[in-house]
This record gives C-alpha cells, structure tokens and sequence, in this order.
C-alpha cells in the first residue's frame, strides 16, 4: 500500500537545524514541495510529474491524498514549521517543475512539447494540491498556513493567477469529494510569488506595476486581503566583484520599494544564503547568495556586499559587522568586501 515513513536520520538533522534556528530568533519556516510524493507502484521519468487526472484519473487522486498525507506527516512532527507551499513555479516556461508524466528533464520544449499541461489544466491541479495540502496540515494544527505555488515573475503571471482563481470558482474543485469549495481561503491562506526582475534586473518603475498589477488579480476575486510573501528573490553575481556591488544596492532598493510601495507584501526570503561549493548546477545558479560558502576555495565563508549591506539597513551603518564573518576562513588570499 502507499505507506510513508520518514528518514530517521534526516529528521534529527532537521530538528536540530530547526531548534539551532529558533534559539536565534528565526520564526517563518516554510517547506516547499521539491519532489513529490507518488502512490508506490507509479513509475515517473522525473520526480514532478503528476498524474493525468484526465487520463489517470484514480491514481491522480491517491497522489493528491499522499501529498496532503505527507505535508500532514511534517506538520505533526515539526510544529516549528506552520507554513507549507504545494509546488515550485508551476506557471514556469519549461513546464520544468509540473508536467505529465514522460516529460524528460533537460529536454528541449520540442521534445517535451506532449507532456506540458495548459493553464487551465495547471491552475486545476494546483487548486487540488492546495485544497488537499491544506486539508491535511490544517487538521494537525489550525495555525498552519499554505501559500500558493510560486509563481514566476512574468509577464503573464496575472492571467495565470486569474486561471487559479478561476478554476476554484468553476465548482469542479476539489476532485473526488463530494461537494465543490469555492472558498479560496481553504486552498491558501498566503500568495505568493517570485519577482525577479527578469528583463533588466532592476527594481523600476515596471517591476512595481507587475507587482501591483498580480495583486489587483486577487483584489478582483474578492481576495485582496492576503498577504504576499516573496519565497524567492535575489540576484546571481557570476563572482564579478562590480556585479556583487550593484546587488547590493539593488537590495536596498527592494526594501525600499517594498516598504514604501507595495504594502501587501509581508514577507521576503532572500535567494540565497550562500553561494554553492560542491554540488554545481551552473555558474548563475552557483553564484546567488549574499555569503560565500564555507567551502568556497577562493573566500570561504566571507560575506559578499549584499550581506553587508542588508545587516547595516537592519541593524544601523554604524553596527559591528564581526558576527558576518564567522564563518570566514583566515587565508592570505581573503578580501574583504564592502
């Protein structure tokens, strides 16, 4: 049958990772879904595949409620973490991150063109993984909260966005049960996007209208109370001493920005920490983060000018920067930055 058991091993971890948290005063955890869960004798050519649920009907619905079980499952042994999001970017170009199953990783969008899901049928899916997720972690504790799937900055996302809203309001959703729910709020309690300024990676004046122009989405379907959390942002250097500068100020900006323009917006996570140093995915990917990584040969540990300045905007120019070095290696061959 489809039984779930944790890994015994990577839960201690993360109660430790957890705890070590909490002690210095960090409060917002949120798990997003990086693979799913699948019914156990379902084989996927990748791990965020979903089931047809045109064509797969019965084992879409096993892997909606294995998903709700699952998120359930982590909201009962890690109470620390009361907020949840269902999928990553499900309204990304590739169809990288929810497709059908036969969709190849890697693949060209030729290639994979047969195993893409349309917006209508994307919105669908997400509002059940919402409505079932949200089911499961809300019955462990009321004060769970679910955010909508990250949706990628572009400029579609209000279309797609509506297609949601959309798509809970038509009285199809949730599949399998016996009456429809046209509530949002039992779907998600949070939305939630990534905004990245992808055309000219500045915070300008057309960055503020989509974000404006996603949330008056909301606003039209009677849901403009929610907050808006930003579960990604950040900008990649490439290691480019000039390029580290600008992010840095690019940074302040957003909080500005946010602070003084956009109002519904609540919560920023910064993408990333640390810049990565043993598993390589690209030199873009590898070069977010406001730190470098402790195994970084070059400037192990040290903090790039973005750290610095986010800890001077929090906490004064004038503060002791001494706790953002750490973790920073003595070498002869360490600059300091900022």
């Amino acid at each position: 049958g489809d039984t779930l058991t944790f890994n015994a091993q990577a839960v201690e971890q993360y109660h430790d990772l957890l705890d070590k948290l909490s002690e210095q005063g960090v409060d917002r955890f949120s798990l997003m879904c990086a693979g799913f869960i699948y019914p156990w004798e379902y084989q996927t050519t990748t791990g965020l595949s979903v089931p047809d649920p045109n064509e797969e009907y019965e084992m879409y619905v096993r892997f909606l409620e294995l998903q709700g079980r699952a998120f359930a499952m982590v909201a009962e042994e890690f109470p620390a973490i009361r907020y949840f999001e269902p999928a990553n970017e499900p309204n990304i170009e590739s169809g990288a991150f929810l497709h059908k199953n036969g969709y190849t990783a890697g693949g060209t969008m030729q290639s994979n063109a047969d195993y893409m899901y349309t917006e209508s049928e994307l919105a669908h899916i997400i509002g059940d993984l919402c409505w079932y997720i949200n089911r499961g972690v809300q019955g462990v504790d009321k004060d769970s909260r679910v955010l909508l799937p990250s949706l990628c900055n572009y400029a579609t996302a209000p279309d797609f966005l509506d297609a949601v809203y959309k798509a809970i309001e038509s009285k199809t959703l949730p599949v399998a049960q016996e009456y429809s729910d046209t509530d949002p709020d039992n779907y998600f309690q949070i939305l939630n996007w990534h905004p990245y300024s992808l055309v000219t990676g500045e915070i300008d004046s057309d960055w503020v209208a989509l974000q404006k122009e996603i949330y008056a989405v909301a606003e039209a379907h009677n849901d403009g109370g929610k907050p808006v959390w930003y579960t990604e942002m950040g900008w990649t250097d490439y290691r480019n001493e000039n390029n580290m500068q600008t992010i840095a100020d690019r940074y302040i900006k957003l909080f500005d920005t946010v602070r003084g323009e956009l109002p519904f917006v609540e919560t920023i996570f910064i993408f990333r920490l640390s810049t990565l140093a043993v598993q390589h995915t690209s030199e873009a990917e590898d070069n977010f983060g406001i730190v470098f990584n402790p195994l970084d040969e070059q400037f192990p540990g040290m903090p790039k000018p973005a750290a610095i300045a986010i800890y001077r905007y929090i906490h004064g120019q004038d503060a002791d920067l001494t706790p953002l070095y750490k973790f920073a290696a003595e070498k002869e061959n360490t600059t300091k930055f900022g």
